[in-house]
């Protein structure tokens, strides 16, 4: 895959070690509600010193972050062509006594896949965003609905934002002809 993505093979172990080192991290105070497990609930203090670390470490790799409003860190890093993006990612709250590695770790190896991307200078064909969502979806799921809802929304809102009707049906019009572009190039 690597090699796929005109990457050449990492000469060290640094990245998965680093991800590792970093899920054990964000399982102890002040990331973590307790001393003695990890417990991370969505909103929580715990959880909002969690996505601050993991903004400073998505930036580190390289990436422009942002929050959306349902309390989900996105770190984007911008492709060399107008493709539709790639989304990595996973949840960053826990259930109590969960594992260090239940939703982070799918957080840490997008970060890595970015920082190693950014090491080497290079840019795929299309933007790459890793998100710690807000929620875990077995947790509450009317929140998930949420959380989840507010990243598909996004480009509906850019849409609903335009006052010309006409406005937004060309950028409909535009969404679907570069949708349909990427499929038939594939």
């Amino acid at each position: 895959m690597i090699a796929a993505m005109g990457l050449s093979p990492p000469t060290t172990q640094t990245g998965g070690a680093r991800a590792v080192a970093r899920c054990r991290e964000l399982s102890r105070p002040p990331y973590s509600e307790t001393d003695d497990g990890l417990f991370r609930a969505y909103l929580t203090p715990a959880h909002a010193a969690a996505c601050r670390r993991l903004g400073e470490w998505m930036r580190e790799a390289g990436m422009a972050t942002r929050v959306d409003p349902a309390g989900n860190v996105i770190g984007r890093y911008e492709g060399s062509a107008d493709a539709p993006l790639l989304l990595i990612g996973s949840h960053i709250d826990s259930v109590r006594d969960a594992g260090c590695f239940d939703g982070p770790l799918g957080i840490m190896l997008g970060i890595e896949l970015v920082a190693e991307l950014a090491a080497e200078g290079k840019r795929l064909p299309f933007a790459i965003e890793v998100i710690a969502f807000g929620d875990e979806p077995s947790l509450i799921s009317t929140l998930v609905r949420f959380a989840l809802g507010a990243i598909a929304a996004e480009s509906a809102i850019r849409v609903l934002a335009l006052t010309d009707p006409r406005e937004a049906g060309a950028e409909l019009a535009a969404s679907a002809a570069r949708k349909r572009a990427t499929e038939s190039s594939a």
